[in-house]
């Protein structure tokens, strides 16, 4: 038994109860003490990172990793401590919480010293062998390939696509500041992919009336293809309903025209949706966000995947949801149906024009204008999910 989990068994059964049942049981503390522990995870993970001689991004990009919530699932399964969770449905989310609310409680009966040296004997070496050192990524692809390897770059929104091929076909790609780091994240991917051994992802998809009618049912078949749950809901609905969507099309006139679509039956009771068990959201367009973001419940529902920067795809007229919230665009680059972009830009986003086709990706937030986007759009959804994939 390492200092780590040497530290957790000597709380009183008790007192550890407080980090190990979850607010959705009732736990008052759970949220308070999950906090207090992302801050301390956060200082310890960097901490370590800048006495290594990383640079910036490199240390924001393993940081992102290792704090991550299947990074901390890892740990959890490595500790053997996942029959402590109490919870209502569980997820990768909820045992990195649990992980972030155990440090927390550490930190209230334990000097910073000893955490720490206990974090770096027991957990760092499980980190480690989870996502290896960001520097070593190409050198150990170049020695795996004994070289037979091509990169081309180009330049995009203020950052650089590397693209690595082997005997001319594609085999990763990744983006970054600069042409090394970009080239390093292509060949992070490639060799080691977030998903691996992970618990399948969960997706919240809210829609409504007249949404969308290709916006609504696309993502939601394409993430269930490669393997995410998909919880579709609707504002004051149950699982089982449906709503009718609209098909928008281009028909010679000014703006689109709208005809009746398909129906599409919802899959979980909207009351019963709890924010926190999901890794994602998608937010079709249509007609259907003009009036749900009318609803508190979706605007604080998505207000948690906004504070949690957690992965949010919108597209079309959906980001009017998230403009919404107050704070939700600010100092974002995102795009939208162009009739939508003044909402966009008197949110405080930064709206990009784009082809019809495109998508923009600004941290967690991945957006597109229309429906001929789906392949672009859902592809980086879904990468930043981690669920893994390589175009061929």
């Amino acid at each position: 038994m390492g200092k780590f989990l040497k530290l957790l068994r000597a709380l009183p059964k008790d007192l550890r109860r407080k980090a190990t049942v979850h607010t959705s049981m009732g736990n008052p503390h759970f949220f308070r003490l999950a906090t207090l522990g992302d801050a301390l995870l956060n200082l310890w993970v960097v901490s370590f990172l800048f006495e290594r001689g990383l640079d910036e991004e490199e240390i924001s990009s393993l940081a992102s990793e290792y704090k991550s919530n299947r990074a901390l699932y890892f740990v959890v399964k490595e500790l053997g401590i996942e029959a402590w969770l109490e919870t209502a449905e569980i997820s990768e989310y909820s045992y990195a919480s649990m992980f972030e609310a155990l440090l927390g409680i550490l930190y209230l009966h334990f000097p910073l010293k000893v955490i720490f040296n206990a974090l770096n004997e027991e957990i760092l070496p499980i980190l480690e062998r989870t996502y290896p050192n960001f520097k070593n990524y190409w050198q150990e692809l170049w020695r795996r390939y004994k070289g037979r390897l091509t990169v081309k770059y180009r330049r995009h929104n203020g950052r650089f696509h590397a693209k690595i091929y082997n005997n001319g076909v594609l085999i990763s790609e990744g983006y970054g500041r600069n042409k090394r780091t970009a080239r390093n994240e292509a060949a992070r991917s490639l060799l080691h992919p977030y998903n691996k051994g992970t618990m399948a992802k969960k997706v919240l998809l809210i829609a409504g009336d007249y949404a969308e009618d290709y916006e609504t049912m696309v993502p939601f078949q394409m993430l269930l293809m490669v393997g995410v749950k998909v919880d579709a809901v609707c504002p004051d609905k149950k699982a089982g309903e449906r709503v009718i969507t609209a098909i928008h099309d281009f028909t010679g006139e000014q703006t689109y025209s709208e005809k009746p679509g398909h129906y599409f039956t919802l899959t979980k009771d909207f009351d019963e949706v709890n924010p926190e068990e999901y890794d994602g959201l998608v937010l079709p367009g249509g007609r259907a966000p003009e009036y749900i973001r009318l609803n508190p419940r979706v605007r604080e529902i998505v207000k948690h995947f906004v504070d949690a920067n957690k992965p949010i795809a919108a597209i079309c007229h959906g980001p009017l949801v998230l403009a919404s919230i107050p704070g939700a665009l600010k100092g974002k680059k995102l795009t939208c149906y162009p009739a939508v972009s003044p909402d966009v830009i008197n949110a405080g986003g930064e709206y990009l024009e784009v082809r019809m086709d495109d998508a923009v990706v600004d941290s967690n937030l991945v957006t597109a204008p229309a429906w001929p986007a789906h392949p672009k759009w859902m592809r980086e959804f879904i990468k930043l999910l981690g669920v893994d994939f390589v175009e061929r």
